[in-house]
């Protein structure tokens, strides 16, 4: 379903961007040099630094720091706290047991090297799958299983957008085209007289269309796939239009050579059958509904959460350039 990486803009959090907090946490490395990530936010007790939004703004597919703007960073920042948000909430909600499974799960994808997640080579680190599968057991038990559609609103939604349904009217036919290219008006018509003739003797058109034809879909017998009238040459789809189902014209003269056309099927606008559609329609009403359903529990998240949002995206120490790299 692609829900874990949909991100949910919490507009709380927009209204919460606060002046720029300077506080910085120390980190010793192997070596015993002191180095700083900047906190960029809180939620609840834990913290999103700002190395971690340059590698969500890497995901997001921002490479160049110069091209990065306050609302990327905002957006990398908020994807960032959503998905504190959604793995306090699994931690919390999703029973022990359940919990033991994904983490196996996870050890097990990635010492067997098929984690392809978006689209990255294989990682060797198994947090960032096992939260991913925390994420999506969690989304699946809170948004995914609750979303219900009966087979009375599939009916009512087939209804009330009964033209969102219709399939146009269409026309298939097969062509006998002999072209002009190396040859002249009068050689060509010789041609399509022979191809009239041959048929007029009870020759089947596709045999004649695949020996003579130098049209498209000549080796098909000179059937095209089905077209609306609009889509076909005008002079063409004037002549075809004369014609009944089965009937073959006489030989005509276009721009691009002499034609036979025989009308293969008409069929009429009409809408597609229930039977047809009521899985899109599932699809698309479901998918509506969980949209609804993961804002609302985002909400819901976002409220009972303590959230610090410690960086200014406009502020000059938050742009592009300070955001710390992996080298730093």
């Amino acid at each position: 379903m692609g829900l874990i990486f949909r991100h949910i803009l919490l507009a709380p959090l927009l209204m919460a961007l606060a002046a720029w907090t300077p506080q910085r946490a120390g980190a010793e490395t192997h070596s015993g040099e002191v180095t700083f990530d900047l906190p960029a936010a809180v939620v609840n007790d834990e913290t999103i630094t700002m190395r971690m939004v340059s590698r969500q703004l890497e995901h997001m597919g921002a490479t160049r720091a110069s091209e990065i703007s306050a609302e990327q960073f905002e957006t990398a920042l908020l994807t960032l706290v959503n998905r504190k948000l959604l793995l306090q909430a699994a931690r919390r909600d999703l029973p022990e047991n359940t919990q033991r499974h994904l983490r196996n799960l996870a050890e097990n994808r990635v010492r067997e090297g098929r984690d392809r997640r978006r689209g990255e080579p294989p990682t060797q680190d198994v947090k960032p799958v096992y939260e991913d599968y925390l994420i999506q057991a969690y989304l699946e038990r809170k948004v995914i299983q609750p979303v219900q559609v009966s087979p009375g609103e599939l009916r009512a939604f087939y209804r009330d957008n009964i033209e969102s349904f219709y399939v146009p009217a269409t026309l298939t036919i097969r062509q006998i085209l002999i072209r002009e290219w190396d040859r002249s008006e009068q050689e060509a018509q010789v041609i399509i007289e022979e191809a009239a003739g041959r048929i007029a003797a009870g020759e089947d058109f596709a045999a004649v269309a695949s020996d003579l034809s130098e049209g498209p879909y000549a080796s098909e017998g000179g059937q095209w796939p089905a077209s609306r009238p609009g889509e076909l040459l005008e002079p063409v789809a004037r002549r075809v239009a004369e014609l009944d189902v089965g009937q073959t014209s006489e030989p005509f003269h276009t721009p691009l050579g002499w034609h036979i056309v025989k009308l293969v099927e008409r069929s009429a606008e009409r809408p597609r059958p229930f039977s047809e559609v009521q899985e899109d329609i599932h699809e698309v009403l479901a998918e509506a509904r969980q949209r609804e359903a993961r804002e609302r529990l985002m909400r819901h998240l976002a409220a009972r959460a303590v959230i610090r949002i410690m960086v200014d995206p406009d502020s000059p120490e938050t742009t592009p350039e300070a955001l710390p790299s992996e080298d730093s």
